[in-house]
């Protein structure tokens, strides 16, 4: 178990480095990893600031490293068929969209994504 992530980097040298920690982190942590010479698979948001999300794929580039972000629904079954459709013309000219969504439990503002980086970690 590592407490200083700065540590663990030059210790371990890991090729692949996966942040999942408090969102208030990534942007930090992701740095780190780059800067270490990892590739590095962020969870979402990538950072608190879109400035700093372009610093973030600005350093990944510089250092010829891969920085990706874990937006799983651009993986979904309907997300992939819309996009095919948009793709293949099928719905003509798009100029404006809006997106909605409802959680399964249908309470919103309930859980822990919605409260300001809490998490919780087992061992």
């Amino acid at each position: 178990m590592w407490d200083d992530p700065q540590a663990m980097l030059l210790a371990v040298k890991p090729d692949v480095v996966s942040v999942c920690s408090p969102n208030r982190f990534h942007y930090e942590h992701t740095l780190m990893a780059l800067e270490a010479g990892c590739h590095v698979m962020c969870e979402k948001p990538p950072a608190m600031t879109p400035e700093q999300a372009r610093e973030m794929c600005d350093t990944a580039r510089k250092l010829g490293k891969v920085l990706a972000y874990d937006f799983h629904h651009r993986f979904a079954l309907d997300t992939q068929q819309l996009r095919e459709q948009v793709t293949n013309g099928v719905l003509g000219e798009i100029y404006v969209t809006t997106a909605r969504a409802l959680r399964r439990c249908g309470v919103p503002g309930w859980g822990v994504f919605t409260i300001k980086n809490c998490r919780v970690v087992a061992r």
